[in-house]
């Protein structure tokens, strides 16, 4: 059981703006224990998103989709998701029902353009929305099921906390658990940290390290799975001590707090201040 992420927008394509959406529900998902397998973009264009629906891989059994649900024109990924699965498109009565609701709490009328956005392909399942006007909805497919969510950050992170998860662990009868925790490294850079670090973690357990070099510093990620949820913390203890014991005095945060805040706390324990001085760049950032 796999899943894919697929967020929509030429946004995302020219760089303009950041795909929040992906990074934020990858980490939503792998905390319930499934793989993401690919994640993916395209732009607005409805013969892009067609193809987009239509080359998923075959072992993929849940897509979420983000992004092209909005009242304007080049908001198509309903009429794309139609399209692509042979649906006609017609007006959901419990979509506009939960828009003029919305509308009903600032005592406005729904405008024309926000009506566009009850028209969704016929037979899908409503993902409620708790924030905004565009409501989510879920197709199935075959095998696969297509959860479509609006691409606003703060409407996709607040549904897939609210559906999205809570429906895969409920569908899916998940097992396992995903555990992290990051070490904060300052000090020893990347190959250092690995060369010292070679070798030494258990090789029984099912903890995984990554290192996320960031300067002038490096993130160490313990990640590890399993049925046993304590035992799965267990491991990812085990191995982070044994790191502590090697590196430990590089080490400034294993709570994945920046540095200025974990300097703030031993100022505050302290009672002392910090002073600094700035010359010669004349504030400019250099």
């Amino acid at each position: 059981m796999t899943v894919e992420i697929i967020t929509i927008g030429n946004e995302l394509l020219s760089g303009s703006t950041p795909d929040t959406n992906a990074s934020y529900i990858a980490r939503s998902v792998n905390t319930t224990g499934l793989p993401v397998s690919r994640i993916s973009s395209v732009g607005d264009g409805i013969e892009e998103i067609v193809g987009a629906l239509k080359n998923v891989l075959a072992e993929t059994r849940s897509v979420i989709v983000t992004g092209g649900l909005g009242p304007t024109d080049d908001d198509c990924t309903s009429r794309a998701a139609a399209q692509a699965f042979g649906r006609k498109l017609c007006l959901n009565e419990e979509a506009l029902a939960a828009i003029e609701k919305k509308f009903q709490g600032i005592q406005l009328k729904v405008p024309f353009p926000s009506r566009k956005q009850a028209l969704l392909p016929e037979g899908v399942q409503i993902i409620p929305n708790p924030i905004g006007t565009a409501s989510g909805f879920l197709i199935e497919d075959g095998a696969q099921q297509f959860m479509f969510l609006p691409g606003v950050p703060y409407e996709a992170e607040a549904m897939t906390e609210s559906f999205i998860i809570p429906h895969l662990r409920e569908k899916n009868g998940l097992p396992q658990f995903i555990i992290s925790k990051t070490l904060r490294v300052f000090g020893l850079w990347e190959s250092a940290i690995q060369e010292k670090l070679q070798g030494i973690l258990p090789g029984k357990t099912s903890v995984s390290l990554a290192y996320l070099p960031h300067y002038p510093e490096v993130r160490l990620q313990l990640s590890a799975r399993g049925t046993d949820q304590d035992a799965v913390r267990s491991d990812i203890e085990l191995c982070a001590g044994i790191i502590r014991e090697t590196i430990g005095e590089f080490i400034y945060s294993d709570e994945d707090e920046p540095l200025e805040a974990v300097v703030g706390k031993l100022l505050t324990q302290r009672r002392a201040t910090l002073a600094v001085a700035e010359s010669c760049t004349g504030g400019a950032h250099q």
